[in-house]
């Protein structure tokens, strides 16, 4: 049974402001990879192994100690940020939201409904409920403009 060796991969940004972030945080985690690898992936393949793997294994034939990166941290990073430009409500600047009580948040859309448009039962106003997890809404106002998709593209 080979050995392994289990790397924490710590990214430097803790959070995406903007989404030049994105193509730094993939760019910063591909240096960090080719120091331990003789092989160099391309962003697509980075990004894959982050959404996909959360690991990135990396062996050689003549090392006996395979190196496994975690790299669960920058996934969570680019959920929280394809949260954000793709999804339906959670994505959108126009979504508000407010606590009644202290164990509920209650969620309804600015643009032409207000608190009083919430069911109690669900917590969710009417707009809310039908594009929570898709974007046709035509009110969606992506809280970051391009996919990762699209940034990584750029180069």
């Amino acid at each position: 049974m080979p050995l392994k060796t289990i790397i924490q991969y710590q990214p430097t940004i803790k959070r995406i402001e903007k989404g030049e972030d994105v193509r730094f945080l993939l760019k910063n985690l591909r240096d960090e990879i080719t120091q331990f690898s003789d092989r160099l992936y391309s962003l697509p393949e980075i990004l894959e192994n982050v959404e996909r793997r959360g690991t990135i294994t990396i062996s050689f034939p003549k090392d006996p100690i395979i190196k496994v990166i975690n790299i669960s941290e920058v996934q969570r990073i680019l959920s929280w940020y394809r949260n954000r430009s793709e999804g339906g409500c959670t994505s959108c600047t126009n979504a508000r939201s407010y606590r009644p009580y202290s164990d509920e948040t209650h969620t309804y859309c600015e643009m032409d409904e207000t608190k009083e448009n919430v069911n109690d039962k669900t917590g969710q106003s009417p707009d809310v409920e039908r594009y929570w997890n898709n974007s046709d809404c035509p009110k969606l106002e992506h809280i970051f403009e391009k996919t990762i998709e699209e940034i990584i593209a750029q180069d």
